[in-house]
């Protein structure tokens, strides 16, 4: 069984590439109206996405876009490096104008706004929470682009803090919240820097779809399927479910009381049904394994006794330590009428005669060192001092470490 599914790994890596490139346009379209001047009388909505924003959602989709491909080239590694650099610096700089209370002049650097616009505190500066997923985002980046795939799982902790804090600001235009916060310095963000961001922490989640934490959603177990089957009615049934409540309760339709008893109800009968089919799955995987594994020892119990018939031995040799594991008729052509604790390379040299001990020990690790299989023809001793002619062949497994074979008495 391969340790991911490949078709759950191609499409989430499809759409890392479609997430990151609406990113780019959302943030590039953005930035083009800023300098055009678009922006700062009307902007796309209420609540308009500051310059400095667009400039980094522009990056970050750009940047993401050059590393889903690990395989990209010297130059293009770099550029995404710069890329994420620039908005990880101007994230952690505008935090700390929020933080210390400074104004380092880099807001209305590259276009500018009039005070007292909606949701504005200090003109075309992003509020901290765009600041701090930036910061993230920048991170995120930047780990990612280490080739060698070090700290994939910390690049996605940060990718899904992106995604949590612009999940709840999209909830918050969703159910018509007006302010993440009654903390006065939490600006409002608009809806198109929410969806921007969204995607932006979806598509840094998916950038690496088999390793870190996202290797359980596209493995190709029966827990991989599990998760795949349950993680969008997860996300997608509390936020409708929530709009539900919320809808019936402003048309009154019921009391609040009565609107919270009614959505933890509904809660618990979708998700009960959710987690019964899963159960359901499980059942049905380890019943299939069950029979595959009962079918298999069936079938090795008859080769053995096919084996056995023809008076032939099974061997596993582990390459690493020389420890084999056999069959009862491998010992007995050595002339032994029960299994030995222990059998290694050099206890079956040993019973070699020492004419042929050299031919076939140069002939084993020719065989091990070029990852070829391994046939002889020789002597041995017996247990009981009787010379006997026998024939072994070896297949060789090198990324397995192990090598396995048969050995008869061609006497």
């Amino acid at each position: 069984m391969e340790t991911s599914d490949r078709r759950a790994k191609e499409s989430l890596t499809k759409t890392a590439i479609m997430c990151a490139a609406l990113v780019a346009l959302i943030g590039g379209g953005h930035l083009l109206a800023w300098l055009g001047g678009v922006m700062a009388h009307r902007g796309f909505s209420a609540i308009t996405m500051k310059t400095n924003a667009a400039l980094c959602m522009l990056l970050s989709g750009i940047s993401l876009l050059l590393l889903i491909s690990e395989k990209s080239s010297r130059v293009r590694l770099w550029a995404a490096r710069v890329c994420a650099a620039t908005v990880l610096l101007v994230g952690t700089l505008t935090l700390s104008q929020h933080i210390v209370g400074w104004d380092l002049g880099i807001d209305q650097l590259l276009a500018q706004e009039p005070p007292g616009a909606l949701g504005v505190i200090y003109p075309n500066r992003m509020g901290p929470p765009a600041s701090l997923i930036y910061l993230f985002t920048g991170l995120s980046l930047l780990i990612l682009s280490h080739r060698e795939g070090r700290g994939v799982k910390l690049s996605q902790g940060l990718a899904l803090g992106v995604f949590l804090i612009a999940f709840l600001s999209a909830l918050s235009h969703f159910y018509g919240v007006q302010k993440l916060s009654a903390l006065e310095y939490l600006t409002a963000i608009a809806w198109p820097t929410a969806a921007g961001l969204l995607l932006l922490g979806i598509g840094l989640l998916f950038a690496r779809p088999d390793r870190g934490l996202m290797a359980p959603v596209t493995a190709a177990d029966p827990g991989g399927q599990i998760i795949r089957r349950l993680l969008i009615p997860a996300l997608l049934i509390p936020v409708g479910l929530g709009w539900l409540r919320l809808f019936a309760e402003t048309q009154g339709l019921y009391a609040t009381a009565m609107g919270t008893a009614l959505f933890a109800l509904s809660f618990i009968i979708i998700f009960s049904v959710l987690v019964y089919n899963s159960g359901r799955l499980l059942s049905r995987s380890a019943r299939a394994e069950r029979e595959v594994a009962e079918t298999l020892r069936a079938s090795e119990e008859r080769l053995h006794m096919a084996l056995d018939a023809a008076r032939m031995g099974v061997w596993d040799l582990a390459l690493g330590d020389k420890n084999a594991t056999r069959s009862l008729e491998h010992d007995r052509i050595f002339g032994y009428e029960a299994l030995l604790p222990e059998w290694t390379y050099e206890r079956f040299l040993d019973h070699v005669v020492p004419e042929d001990r050299t031919d076939v020990d140069q002939r084993f690790g020719a065989a091990v060192a070029q990852g070829r299989d391994w046939h002889f023809e020789c002597r041995i001793q017996r247990a009981d001092g009787e010379i006997r002619w026998i024939e072994a062949r070896g297949r060789n497994y090198p990324g397995e470490g192990r090598m396995v074979g048969l050995v008869a008495d061609i006497t």
